[in-house]
């Protein structure tokens, strides 16, 4: 490799919980040098951040994760600050505005990276719902924040959203914002994932912007 491990890199993870990242042998290195600091959980939920979902812990294992001979992430040498900003429980237009609140506290301690392994199409109040003209980058509060935190320099990465196989069929806000990173999903073939959503934005830009192998992974 050539040596990227994120040192001096500081890099939030907003997600829908992080389970047992204050006990599972795969963090401990990071913890016991001080590299995983709490954010905010955006609910006040009881439980807090270790808690409600492993969804965070997957994708901060990919990332931080240090056990020799069994799994190091894309960047262990990083600092990480975690946040709660999905609810597991419920899907209501609410959550993008706890994204927003993490996001603004990211900036606040200068994280250089936010990455969201979250998007927001449909909702449980059908009144909420996005429409797929409304994937312009734009239209979405998530996807206007998530702008902004790119104009302030923050790179901004986001999945392309599990809807694929779904009736929407397309990515999920905020992959549709303008200046970020946007990834999709290929199998170890490279052949597209079934579940991994489609491009492009509805004003015609390419996303998702790149690609990573994301089927048992």
């Amino acid at each position: 490799g050539m040596g990227f491990r994120g040192q001096g890199m500081s890099i939030a993870v907003l997600d829908a919980g992080f389970e047992n990242v204050d006990q599972l042998p795969i963090f401990e290195r990071p913890r016991q040098e001080g590299r995983i600091q709490s954010g905010i959980d955006a609910m006040n939920s009881q439980g807090g951040l270790y808690a409600h979902h492993r969804h965070g812990t997957a994708v901060l294992g990919t990332i931080a994760g240090s056990l020799e001979d069994s799994l190091i992430g894309t960047a262990p040498e990083a600092t990480f600050w975690l946040y709660r900003t999905e609810d597991a429980y419920s899907e209501y237009l609410i959550e993008e505005d706890y994204w927003i609140a993490a996001a603004e506290h990211a900036d606040s301690v200068g994280v250089d990276l936010i990455n969201t392994s979250l998007g927001y199409s449909q909702f449980d109040d059908s009144t909420m719902n996005h429409s797929v003209e409304d994937l312009n980058g734009i239209t979405a509060r998530i996807s206007q924040a998530a702008e902004w935190a790119a104009e302030k320099g923050i790179l901004c990465v986001t999945s392309a959203g599990n809807n694929g196989n779904d009736p929407w069929h397309y990515i999920t806000a905020p992959a549709d914002a303008d200046g970020i990173l946007a990834v999709g999903a290929v199998d170890m073939s490279g052949n597209h994932a079934a579940f991994s959503g489609f491009g492009p934005s509805s004003d015609g830009r390419v996303k998702p912007d790149v690609m990573a192998l994301g089927v048992q992974a």
